[in-house]
């Protein structure tokens, strides 16, 4: 399975342990809190995770400003292009 294939935002908006571990694992620079909504109901950034985002990946390229979020909670293609 690969992780596109994962979800990770459940139906809140808040990120999954996926998305948490994900970040880990590429040394975000700022841990990505589980009980705050990332995403909205259209799956676009919340202020939270586009300010969280500037600071935890300073030199990669900010979040764009479209879905980042599927209806099933998978990450977007828009999404996976900033965060691989």
């Amino acid at each position: 399975m690969s992780i596109q294939s994962a979800v990770l935002f459940d139906q809140d908006g808040k990120p999954t342990y996926t998305l948490v571990s994900q970040a880990k694992a590429k040394a975000a620079e700022r841990s990505l809190q589980p009980a705050v909504r990332c995403v909205d109901d259209s799956g676009e950034a919340t202020g939270y995770f586009r300010a969280w985002w500037n600071v935890a990946f300073p030199t990669r390229n900010p979040l764009p400003d479209e879905p980042l979020a599927n209806p099933d909670g998978t990450g977007t293609q828009a999404f996976w292009q900033v965060f691989t």
